[in-house]
């Protein structure tokens, strides 16, 4: 991922990804599904334009669906990230921000974006539960996150990273 989004082609494989997610949702009605779309991604322009009218005309789809903005990369035009965002949320979906506490997510993020999820990587947990200061910073973590969100926070593995066992 960090690849494309260096090449610039990470939005080509979003587009991709989050229309199979659509096909899949609306052939299989019960579940619910997280697609991660990388921040530079999230440029309100034509690249959605298809998706967002498909989730329009589909309201029973956008509410199984979530975006899970990752924070490999920077926003690229942060009021276009979140215009783009606010209109996923206009039209059902959910918004969930990856990773927290890597990459270039921050404070700032949750207070901007008004993700319905955070979550936290997993690397804090590991922190947490091996050191206090690690305590302390996770339940700073999700305390920001509750207060923010008025939801939850969740931790979820997100692949190696030095010091956490896999």
């Amino acid at each position: 991922v960090e690849a494309l989004e260096r090449l610039g082609l990470i939005r080509a494989l979003d587009r991709y990804v989050m229309a199979k997610a659509i096909e899949e949702l609306r052939s299989e009605p019960l579940i619910s599904l997280g697609v991660n779309v990388s921040a530079s991604s999230l440029v309100d322009d034509f690249w959605w334009a298809e998706i967002l009218a498909t989730l329009e005309q589909s309201p029973r789809i956008a509410r199984r669906l979530v975006i899970e903005m990752t924070e490999t990369a920077e926003l690229a035009k942060v009021n276009d990230g979140i215009n783009l965002l606010r209109r996923f949320r206009m039209l059902g979906c959910e918004i969930a921000l990856d990773d927290f506490g890597v990459g270039h997510a921050a404070i700032r993020s949750i207070l901007t974006l008004s993700p319905n999820v955070v979550k936290i990587d997993k690397y804090f947990v590991h922190n947490a539960r091996t050191t206090r200061l690690g305590a302390r910073a996770l339940g700073h973590m999700t305390a920001a996150c509750h207060r923010s969100t008025q939801l939850f926070a969740s931790a979820e593995p997100s692949g190696p990273r030095a010091g956490c066992p896999t």
